[in-house]
């Protein structure tokens, strides 16, 4: 098996990922993460959750899929986990989607922009809780607030849309 590569986005910062090795006998997995090596073992633990086995620590890592994106959090960090686009070129804005989700069940705390605010690529957005911790969504691309679909207090999802952002290229 060839290795697998996806984009990766946690915040505003886009990395490449490649899973290297998987034996799923043993519970090892070999990743590359913008060419630097890491091999872990790993336990699953529910449909949700898996336990990386890491050199100096245990680390629980919550998994969400919604249509066309899943997403991964764990060790304070959330990250959106995308195919890689084909043909060896990298991540562009356009290969987002300009919807901000929530990457698990979560309350809005703060919705923090409104439509037809401008806003730039990681730009704070909505304040979510989940699991006892807050995290801060980020604006995705570069663009205009086009839809605010949240609240403060509203139960969400993953796969809900807080807010879309038009990104530049579509402003007349």
């Amino acid at each position: 098996m060839g290795a697998r590569s996806y984009s990766v986005r946690i915040g505003a910062d886009d990395h490449s990922l490649q899973v290297l090795s998987h034996d799923r006998a043993a519970g090892r997995l070999e990743i590359s993460i913008d060419g630097v090596a890491l091999c872990c073992g790993y336990r699953i633990i529910d449909s949700n959750r898996v336990r990386l086995e890491l050199v100096d620590r245990s680390l629980v890592i919550h998994l969400n899929e919604a249509p066309g994106v899943r997403w991964v959090a764990g060790g304070g960090a959330t990250a959106k986990v995308c195919p890689a686009p084909s043909r060896g070129r990298g991540v562009t804005d356009r290969d987002l989607p300009p919807e901000i989700t929530p990457p698990m069940p979560a309350v809005v705390i703060e919705v923090l922009v409104e439509v037809g605010q401008r806003v730039a690529k990681g730009d704070p957005a909505v304040v979510v809780s989940a699991m006892k911790m807050e995290s801060t969504l980020l604006a995705p691309i570069d663009g205009t607030v086009a839809e605010v679909n949240a609240s403060q207090g509203d139960k969400v999802s993953p796969g809900d849309v807080l807010v879309r952002v038009k990104p530049d290229e579509e402003e007349p």
